[in-house]
């Protein structure tokens, strides 16, 4: 013979742990048939997801190839990528400063940026300053490897 007072139901486990509101929705769900939509809400649903659908698509495809939007005109743009052999070196793009690496992140992405020519400074205490001349291009990613030579060797 079993001892009542110590049997413990799933659901009274699921009552002392909180979950039985998510349980409850899970059991009444797959216990509640289905009625098919109407074909007029079936072909609104489709129809309006397609023209969704070729509304972005064009959108994202011209985003991930570089171009972004000024004004009322869509212009292409490229990056540079900036490396400094130091940690705690502060990097400059056209003297403004960008960002100030760290000992796990040595580079910095600069995106998003018009053609044309940028001065990148990478400047450190204790180095040399380093400063170079970079061409930015449509679409293209161009590279500054920054060389930083001790003050005192």
């Amino acid at each position: 013979m079993r001892d009542s007072s110590r049997e413990v139901s799933i659901i009274d486990l699921e009552i002392k742990v909180g979950c039985v509101p998510l349980i409850f929705v899970f059991i009444l769900a797959s216990m509640m048939p289905m009625q098919p939509m109407s074909i007029k809400k079936r072909r609104f649903y489709f129809y309006t997801l397609l023209v969704v659908f070729f509304l972005i698509i064009p959108i994202i495809i011209l985003y991930t190839s570089g171009y972004r939007v000024k004004g009322f005109h869509l212009v292409e743009t490229g990056g540079i990528y900036i490396y400094s052999p130091e940690a705690n070196s502060i990097i400059y793009l056209d003297n403004n400063e960008e960002h100030e690496t760290s000992v796990f992140q040595k580079d910095y992405f600069v995106q998003n940026l018009t053609p044309g020519t940028y001065s990148v400074l990478i400047a450190k205490d204790g180095f040399w300053p380093w400063i170079k001349e970079v061409s930015v291009e449509e679409r293209v990613v161009s590279e500054a490897i920054a060389f930083l030579i001790p003050k005192d060797p």
